[in-house]
């Protein structure tokens, strides 16, 4: 297991051109390769990133965090005293569920639409929104993921920590592969991160 791990190691180090060839070596100086890898992906964000595409970069974010904020409206409605105030915080509960449910697929568009700005240079915003043929899907992947790692955090914490962390980049292998189904959406997000979790 401790070969898999340094040998995972040695495959990231590889593609950024590091000079260290010896597992053994370069496992024993992983500190300072975190650092190395670090800045080298800093300055690839930045080369690819340039000033005109930051902007439409930090629009599309600033878009999904308003539909993000959706929910949170609506929790005040339940404040309110008597029976007006019990009406309006069940229609607030009801909103607020369906608000969190149709933020699924905007969160898969998000990762789709970045990953476009890097591979691409491409900066349609639509992307944000282009996963929605693909609800169902998403919805039960996103569903059974979210209530395994709930069960996770229930049961003493660290399940839910280490659950979290498999299927972290979901919403990334859902993007990049159009009409994969939910289950081996989950399968091919937790083997990506074999070896990774620590």
């Amino acid at each position: 297991n401790i070969f898999k791990v340094q040998s995972s190691l040695i495959i990231v180090l590889k593609s950024f051109t590091f000079p260290f060839t010896s597992p053994q070596v370069a496992f024993l100086a992983k500190p300072s390769l975190i650092l190395f890898a670090i800045s080298k992906i800093k300055s690839i964000a930045k080369t690819t990133i340039k000033d005109s595409l930051k902007w439409k970069v930090l629009l599309a974010l600033i878009i999904y965090a308003l539909i993000l904020g959706i929910p949170s409206m609506f929790d005040g409605l339940g404040t309110i005293e008597g029976e007006t105030g019990a009406i309006l915080g069940a229609i607030g509960g009801v909103l607020s569920v369906i608000a969190a449910v149709l933020l699924m697929p905007l969160s898969v568009g998000l990762a789709l639409y970045m990953l476009n700005v890097v591979r691409y240079k491409e900066d349609d915003i639509g992307y944000l929104f282009s996963k929605f043929d693909e609800f169902v899907q998403i919805f039960i992947c996103k569903l059974v993921t979210d209530l395994q790692i709930a069960l996770g955090y229930c049961l003493l914490i660290v399940p839910g920590i280490i659950w979290q962390c498999k299927y972290s980049q979901l919403d990334y292998v859902i993007a990049d592969n159009p009409g994969i189904k939910w289950d081996e959406a989950r399968k091919k997000a937790a083997s990506m991160m074999d070896c990774m979790k620590m």
